[in-house]
């Protein structure tokens, strides 16, 4: 385990991730989401704390894990833009796809890290998850397939450096649909990811909670 983190002590916070606007989007629903959810409570002394990810491939991964350490999060969950509907990602997998960043870089190269593991799952029960969102009317899917690009990246990332430093600290990544542009943005669809998210991060910490009882 890495001394120094395990020697800070714990804060009350669980850690809240969204993405930067990418591929020429004027706004990620990933962000826009998690930026309103900061501050949320989650239990008298827990708090939400949203932290902005850049959409590049060599500072996401380094990004996150500054935050984490600035932090001390109870667990993390990071969002991301998807496809049409939220999924829960199971798996996050050692693959970088040859896609441009922000940046116009590619990644350095094919894996994430080259004597790492092929893959990481949540310890999460996503079918619990699942389950709270379908009650109140939000459907969801639980995914295997991060996809190849930042979003995988930065839940290999994180999964990777938390199975070494703190492995008590749980992590889950949520994709979710696009919303339009900031000059056509469908305020029904944001806000029911906003409700999603919400449900997630409240039964993730019932999750955890029962887990540290």
């Amino acid at each position: 385990m890495n001394d120094t983190f395990q020697s800070k002590c714990r804060s009350r916070v669980v850690l809240l991730t969204g993405f930067e606007p990418f591929g020429g989007s004027t706004l990620n629903p990933a962000w826009e989401a998690a930026r309103t959810l900061d501050g949320l409570a989650l239990a008298e002394d827990v708090r939400v704390t949203a932290v902005q990810l850049p959409v590049v491939w060599e500072t996401a991964g380094a990004r996150l894990r500054a935050a984490i350490e600035q932090h001390q999060p109870l667990m993390v969950v990071c969002v991301g833009r998807g496809g049409e509907q939220i999924a829960l990602e199971r798996v996050a997998r050692n693959t970088a796809g040859a896609k441009l960043d922000n940046a116009g870089q590619m990644p350095a190269a094919e894996v994430i890290r080259a004597d790492g593991p092929q893959e990481y799952q949540t310890r999460f029960d996503l079918e619990a998850l699942q389950a709270g969102l379908s009650a109140a009317g939000i459907p969801a899917v639980i995914s295997t397939d991060a996809g190849n690009y930042l979003c995988n990246w930065t839940y290999y990332h994180c999964l990777d450096w938390l199975s070494a430093a703190d492995p008590d600290i749980p992590a889950l990544f949520v994709h979710v649909p696009p919303v339009g542009e900031a000059e056509a943005l469908d305020k029904a669809k944001l806000d029911q990811i906003i409700d999603c998210l919400k449900i997630v991060l409240a039964d993730c910490w019932k999750q955890h909670a029962g887990w540290s009882a």
